[in-house]
């Protein structure tokens, strides 16, 4: 099942998928997410809901609330640190393309906060999708919920080791507004 969901992630993310594909890869996506808790599984998911965000909008708004609750529930998984990766990169994409409504941005920032101040997490993916998508919810925010003060020095050093231009940008941006 996940060499599958990979495949599918794979062709979503180079639009080799149709339009009339859609609605059946949304009703794969939608089963997919009531999977019980498989590490190997969730991660796959994750990926796939990452890069359809970023090029097939009908693939991610039918399962766009249930998807959000999931990665939510991911953010700071202890089921491994790619659960969590693929969660992180996923909410941030999801962030930067989608109506994603301000309380479930406020809570992924917290969660995310909280992860930059109570765990440490060794691998640069992590960091590196931990700043992006934290900057990409606080852009879909008012006013933010969660003290950032903490984590502010943490977060400039991490941003400052992102190497793509792009990637900075959407992580910065959400701390300036």
């Amino acid at each position: 099942a996940c060499g599958c969901l990979s495949l599918l992630s794979a062709l979503t993310s180079v639009r080799c998928l149709t339009a009339e594909q859609y609605p059946l890869l949304s009703e794969i996506l939608a089963k997919c997410l009531a999977v019980p808790e498989n590490p190997d599984f969730l991660q796959s998911v994750f990926a796939l809901i990452g890069d359809a965000a970023g090029v097939c909008v009908e693939l991610v708004v039918p399962v766009l609330d249930a998807a959000i609750r999931s990665l939510l529930d991911h953010l700071a998984s202890d089921l491994g640190d790619n659960v969590a990766v693929n969660a992180l990169w996923a909410m941030g994409q999801l962030a930067a393309r989608y109506p994603v409504s301000p309380e479930s941005a406020n809570r992924a920032a917290s969660i995310m906060v909280q992860t930059m101040t109570t765990k440490n997490y060794p691998t640069r993916a992590y960091l590196d999708n931990q700043v992006v998508a934290l900057g990409r919810c606080l852009c879909r925010v008012d006013m933010p919920v969660v003290d950032l003060s903490p984590v502010l020095a943490r977060w400039s050093r991490l941003i400052s080791l992102i190497a793509e231009d792009g990637e900075r940008s959407a992580a910065v941006e959400g701390f300036l507004l």
